[in-house]
């Protein structure tokens, strides 16, 4: 996927989920992509109607976390959650359903 489609696909993301009130949660997330380690333990909750900013240098992982919250990549370990239900894939039927 480009860089270009992936910010198109992330701002509707962002105001789709800002649109049905989810709280979600990302709990201990890791990712490793062969020896360089993108998530180590990564959580966090954004509660209902909150927003929130990632904020860091290049390579510090705020790509990796969306993809996860998105769907587009697996986490190693660790799970997101919207509304306390295990999300990913599922995150559009989700916020649509």
């Amino acid at each position: 996927m480009s860089r270009t489609a992936f910010a198109d696909r992330l701002r509707y993301a962002v105001c789709v989920l800002l649109e049905a009130h989810i709280t979600l949660e990302l709990r201990d997330l890791r990712k490793r992509f062969g020896g360089t380690v993108a998530l180590d333990g990564c959580s966090f909750e954004v509660e209902r109607g909150s927003m929130l900013v990632f904020l860091g240098p290049n390579g510090a992982g705020k790509t990796t976390a969306m993809r996860c919250v998105l769907g587009l990549t697996t986490s190693d370990a660790g799970e997101v959650r919207g509304n306390g239900e295990p999300i990913g894939r599922d995150l559009w039927r989700m916020v649509r359903g």
